[in-house]
C-alpha cells in the first residue's frame, strides 16, 4: 500500500501520486485496496486529516470487487502509455495491458453494472479491429450498437488507441451527423467497449455496388441529386470537425452512411488526428509513433491524399480530408472507383503523381461544373484545392442550385409538351380548328422556351408547319392586308413617275403636226387623273379600291386618246400591257380580271368607234399595203419615226423599271424570309443535315447567283 505520509508530486491530470526515484511497476495485490484519486472536476467530500487520497478510500466497497481478467500476452503500461491515453499512471490498477488500465478506470462501473445496464444481441457488424452487436438500453428502453474490440485486438497498443480515440472523437463532436456516443468502458469479458447510437441505412459504398450491378431498387432510391445532396451534408459534417480541430483522415464511401429517414453520418473516427496540446482526446494519437517511423502512412490507397501516404503529417491539414472527398464525388458521379480496378500499390502512385478526376471520361452525362469540382478537390497540391470542406460545399451548391433550375425547366417543358400534343390533336376539328392551333403553337414555344431542342415541340411545330389551317387566322388576314397595302402604296409610287414618263410624248406629238385637238386635251386630262390617283393612293395608310380604280379609268381614257395617233393596233397593247402590270402585282384575282377588261377597253372602244363611223378609220389596205392613216396627228417621216422610237423606248424602260423594282421586292422578302429561317435554325440548334459554306460574291451584293 502507498505510504500517505511519503511525499506526493503533483501528475499531469492535476491529482497527487507517491513520488519515486524511478519508474515501478506495482503489483496487482497492492492496489487491492489502494485509493482512487478523483477525476478532475468531481465533487469532494473533506475527510478528518484533508488528505486528497482519502477521498477515494470511500468509494471503496466493504467487500472487495471481482478479480480482474488476467491476460498475460498483454504488453505491460508504462507511465508514458497511460498518459498517451489520457490517464493517469495512478489509476491504472494492473500492469497486463490496456484494456486493464482502463478497465481499473471504470471497473466498479463496468463489473457492477454492465449486465443491469446493457442487454446486447445479435451481431449486426464486423471488422478487422472490432465487431459491433445490437443491444437494448434496459434502463431507457432504446435499441442501442455496442462496438468492442476483439480480444486479438486489444493486444495492440495502436489499435486500443484507435478505438479510444474513435469513441471519444465521436462522442465530442455532436453533431447529428456524427453517430453519438453514450458510453465507454470495459465489458464483463475485459474487451474494451463503447456505446452508440442505433442507425440503419447504406454505405455510399454499398450504394455504388447496388448502382454498378444495376439494382432497381438501388437505382430508384438513389439518384444523382439525392447523392449529392447527401455529400453536400456530409462535406458541412466535416467542415464543423474541421473547425474544431478534428481531421478525419480516413474519408471513403465505406464511411459515408446514408439513413432510411433521410439522415446522413460520417463514420469511424480511429484516425482522425485532434489539434492542440491542451485537448484530452489530443493525446490519445499514433503520433508519437508515427514521429518515429518516418514515412509511415495513414489511410486508405486511393482516398489518402499525397501527403498523408507519403507521411508528411505537417502538410496534412482540412484540404488533405478535401482531397478524399473529391475522390468519393468522383466514384458518385463515375459509379467506379477512381483508377478502376487498379490494386492499392498502383492507387497509391497514381495518387501520388496525381489523378484524372474527371467523371465525364466515364459517364459523358456528368456536366463540365462537376467535372471541375473533382479535379479541383483532388488536386495534387494542397494549397490548389478547396481551403476548407464550406468552400468545397458551396462550389457544389451553386451546380446544384442551377441544375435544380434546369431540373424544374425540363419537368414544366414536359408539361408543355404533352399540352401542345393534346392541343394539336384537335387541329382538325371544324369548330375549334384555329384555337387548337393556337393553344398548340403556344404550348410548344413556353416547352422550346424552357427546353431548347425539345423533341416533342418540335414534332408540334412539324405538325403545325405541314397541315396549314383549313381557313386564315384573323391576325394573319390582318397582317396579309397591311402587307398588301404596303405593296400597293409602294406600286402606286412607282406608277405616278411611270405616268410622268408618258408626258415627253406631248412635245413629239407638236412636232408631229396636230390634226385632232380634242382627243389630245382628253387624254392629257386623263393622264393627270391618274397621275393624281397615285400620288393620293401612295400617301394614304389603307389605299382605297375606288381611288386605284379612278387611276385605271384615267390612265386607259389616256392610253385609247393616243391611239388615235397610230391606230388601236400599233404600239397601243404594249402600253396596255405596261400599265396594267402594276394592278396585276397588287389586285386579289377577282379584282384583277374587272381591271385588266376595263385596261382592254383602251384598244376595244377606239376600234367599235372607227367601225360605226364615228371616228375615221386608222388602217386602211390598199394593193396588199398596210396603211396607217393620219388622225391625231400629221404623219411626216421623221418626226414620226422619231415618234415611234421614242414611245418603243419608254415602252422598253417603263417594263424594265417595274420589273425590276418587283425583282428587288421579291429578293429582299426571299433574304428575310431566309434570315428569319437562319434565327429559328440558331434558336433550336441549326440543321446539322445541311452543309455549311462559304457565299460567294454574287449572294454577298445581294444579288441572285448566276445558273
Amino acid at each position: 500500500m502507498a505510504d500517505e505520509d511519503a511525499p506526493k508530486a503533483p501528475t499531469p491530470g492535476g491529482h497527487v501520486k507517491p513520488a519515486a526515484s524511478a519508474p515501478k511497476a506495482p503489483t496487482p495485490e497492492a492496489f487491492v485496496d489502494a485509493p482512487t484519486p478523483p477525476r478532475p472536476g468531481a465533487p469532494r467530500a473533506p475527510t478528518p486529516g484533508g488528505d486528497d487520497v482519502a477521498f477515494a478510500q470511500t468509494m471503496v466497497p466493504d467487500a472487495p470487487p471481482p478479480p480482474a481478467p488476467q491476460d498475460l500476452d498483454r504488453p505491460a503500461l508504462t507511465p508514458t502509455d497511460a498518459e498517451s491515453l489520457g490517464l493517469e499512471f495512478g489509476e491504472a490498477l494492473s500492469v497486463k495491458g490496456f484494456g486493464e488500465a482502463l478497465d481499473a478506470r471504470l471497473s466498479r462501473e463496468t463489473h457492477e453494472s454492465f449486465s443491469a445496464h446493457w442487454a446486447p444481441g445479435k451481431r449486426i457488424g464486423a471488422g478487422g479491429m472490432g465487431e459491433v452487436h445490437l443491444a437494448r438500453d434496459v434502463r431507457i428502453g432504446r435499441e442501442v450498437a455496442i462496438k468492442r474490440m476483439l480480444p486479438e485486438s486489444a493486444k495492440s497498443r495502436d489499435a486500443l488507441k484507435r478505438f479510444l480515440r474513435e469513441a471519444r472523437v465521436q462522442g465530442r463532436l455532436a453533431h447529428p451527423s456524427v453517430v453519438p456516443v453514450h458510453d465507454l468502458g470495459i465489458d464483463p469479458e475485459g474487451q474494451p467497449y463503447f456505446v452508440m447510437k442505433r442507425i440503419h441505412g447504406m454505405t455510399i459504398g454499398e450504394i455504388l455496388r447496388g448502382l454498378a450491378t444495376g439494382d432497381p431498387g438501388v437505382k430508384a432510391r438513389f439518384t444523382r441529386r439525392k447523392l449529392l445532396l447527401a455529400f453536400q451534408r456530409a462535406l458541412l459534417t466535416l467542415d464543423f470537425a474541421h473547425q474544431r480541430g478534428i481531421l478525419h483522415r480516413d474519408l471513403k464511401p465505406g464511411n459515408l452512411m446514408l439513413g432510411d429517414y433521410g439522415e446522413v453520418y460520417v463514420l469511424d473516427w480511429g484516425l482522425a488526428k485532434v489539434h492542440g496540446a491542451d485537448d484530452e482526446i489530443g493525446r490519445i494519437s499514433l503520433e508519437s509513433e508515427l514521429k518515429t517511423r518516418d514515412g509511415a502512412m495513414i489511410g486508405t490507397p486511393g482516398y489518402a491524399p499525397p501527403e498523408q501516404l507519403a507521411g508528411r503529417l505537417e502538410q496534412i491539414s482540412p484540404a488533405s480530408d478535401v482531397y478524399a472527398m473529391g475522390v468519393v464525388l468522383y466514384e458518385l458521379l463515375a459509379i467506379q472507383r477512381l483508377g478502376g480496378a487498379a490494386g492499392p500499390a498502383e492507387r497509391m502512385m497514381a495518387t501520388m503523381s496525381g489523378v484524372d478526376a474527371r467523371p465525364s471520361t466515364v459517364r459523358p452525362d456528368v456536366p463540365p461544373e462537376l467535372d471541375a469540382i473533382c479535379v479541383r478537390a483532388t488536386a495534387l497540391a494542397p494549397d490548389d484545392r478547396y481551403p476548407t470542406m464550406r468552400a468545397f460545399h458551396d462550389a457544389l451548391d451553386e451546380f446544384l442550385a442551377s441544375a435544380r433550375d434546369l431540373e424544374v425547366a425540363e419537368a414544366l417543358a414536359g408539361r408543355h409538351e404533352a399540352r401542345a400534343a393534346d392541343f394539336a390533336s384537335e387541329m382538325h376539328d371544324p369548330v375549334r380548328a384555329l384555337e387548337a392551333r393556337r393553344d398548340a403553337l403556344r404550348e410548344a414555344g413556353k416547352a422550346l422556351a424552357l427546353k431548347p431542342g425539345s423533341e416533342g415541340a418540335l414534332r408540334v411545330l412539324d405538325k403545325m408547319l405541314a397541315e396549314p389551317p383549313p381557313s386564315m387566322p384573323p391576325e394573319v388576314l390582318a397582317e396579309l392586308e397591311d402587307q398588301n397595302a404596303e405593296r400597293t402604296r409602294e406600286a402606286m409610287r412607282l406608277g405616278w413617275k411611270a405616268y410622268a414618263m408618258w408626258l415627253v410624248i406631248v412635245p413629239m406629238f407638236l412636232w408631229m403636226g396636230l390634226r385632232e385637238v380634242l382627243p389630245l386635251w382628253v387624254g392629257l386630262g386623263g393622264l393627270v387623273v391618274a397621275m393624281g390617283s397615285a400620288i393620293a393612293s401612295a400617301r394614304a395608310r389603307r389605299p382605297k379600291a375606288a381611288t386605284q380604280y379612278l387611276m385605271l379609268v384615267g390612265s386607259t381614257v389616256a392610253i385609247a386618246c393616243g391611239a388615235r395617233a397610230f391606230g388601236p393596233l400599233v404600239l397601243v397593247p404594249q402600253i396596255v400591257t405596261a400599265n396594267i402590270f402594276t394592278y396585276a402585282l397588287t389586285e386579289s384575282s377577282r379584282r384583277r380580271i374587272l381591271f385588266v377588261a376595263t385596261s382592254c377597253l383602251a384598244m376595244v372602244v377606239p376600234f367599235a368607234l372607227e367601225g360605226a363611223a364615228v371616228w375615221s378609220p386608222s388602217y386602211m389596205f390598199q394593193d396588199g399595203d398596210f396603211v396607217v392613216l393620219p388622225n391625231l396627228v400629221e404623219l411626216p417621216a421623221i418626226p414620226t419615226l422619231a415618234c415611234l422610237w421614242a414611245l418603243s423606248l419608254l415602252i422598253i424602260v417603263v417594263s424594265t423599271y417595274w420589273a425590276g423594282n418587283l425583282a428587288d421586292a421579291l429578293r429582299k422578302t426571299e433574304r428575310d424570309a431566309a434570315l428569319q429561317r437562319w434565327h429559328v435554325a440558331q434558336l433550336f440548334g441549326g440543321d446539322p443535315r445541311r452543309e455549311t459554306r462559304e457565299p460567294t460574291a454574287a449572294h454577298r451584293e445581294g444579288v441572285a447567283p448566276e445558273e
